[in-house]
């Protein structure tokens, strides 16, 4: 079934809800490697024997939220 769509609703499919396709992989791409660095840093934290966490001043009731904060702030190169 074919839909005529005028002139602002072909820019709303193209540029903006349903447009970039490729800008929709990137952000679930982007999205991804957040996720693993988040699980990277919680593995990383959680290894750490209280006594340790404490020489580097970080409770383990912390590290989910330092982590969350660690992807939030992660770029991918």
């Amino acid at each position: 079934m074919a839909m005529v769509l005028n002139h602002g609703q072909t820019a709303l499919y193209k540029n903006g809800l349903f447009g970039g396709t490729t800008s929709l992989a990137k952000k679930i791409e982007s999205a991804w490697r957040r996720h693993l660095h988040y699980q990277k840093i919680v593995r990383e934290l959680a290894a750490y024997n209280d006594r340790q966490l404490a020489d580097v001043g970080i409770a383990r009731a912390d590290i989910a939220r330092l982590a969350r904060q660690s992807a939030s702030q992660f770029h991918n190169s």
